[in-house]
């Protein structure tokens, strides 16, 4: 006999499904030539969205219009490529919400994914990678410039490669 499905999770699962059709909808049509302007209110303060392209779309050009635009500057400005890895990590955990009809995950998947996104960042920023998701600053954001950096600084090249290749393992 089959488990009687819970209503909670499955709405809760509708709701991260739809906010990964947006991401994805969002990265997908993503254009580096966006222009976002100004965030409102206090964000504007806290988070400043680098240009990227000269002269900057009048309009967003994105499917999920400004809000789409904006969401996706700032995830690949951070991560770059590991904007991908995070639609990718919410896409599974809402199949699994509807699966398992749970919302629980072990903190030590949530800790791993989380190495995961770090290493690949990491490891494209090492390499110098030019990728259709690169910022500026790289190909894994300013989270991968930063770490690399710091690896760099205290490891040698080979060395900083197998620390990043051993977090992503592990």
């Amino acid at each position: 006999m089959s488990e009687s499905r819970q209503i909670k999770f499955d709405i809760e699962a509708l709701l991260l499904s739809a906010l990964c059709l947006f991401l994805w909808l969002s990265l997908l049509s993503y254009d580096p030539a966006d222009g976002v302007g100004q965030l409102p209110g206090p964000l504007s303060s806290l988070i400043a969205i680098d240009s990227q392209v000269y002269p900057s779309n009048d309009q967003a050009h994105n499917w999920c219009g400004w809000f789409g635009a904006t969401c996706a500057q700032l995830l690949i400005q951070s991560l770059g490529i590991g904007s991908i890895m995070v639609a990718v990590g919410l896409t599974v955990l809402a199949g699994w919400m509807f699966r398992v009809q749970s919302n629980y995950v072990r903190a030590s998947r949530q800790a791993g994914w989380v190495l995961v996104i770090l290493a690949v960042t990491t490891w494209v920023a090492l390499l110098e990678l030019r990728t259709p998701l690169a910022p500026v600053i790289g190909a894994g954001g300013y989270l991968g410039a930063t770490t690399s950096t710091w690896l760099n600084e205290h490891f040698a090249f080979v060395g900083s490669l197998i620390l990043t290749l051993t977090i992503f393992v592990a």
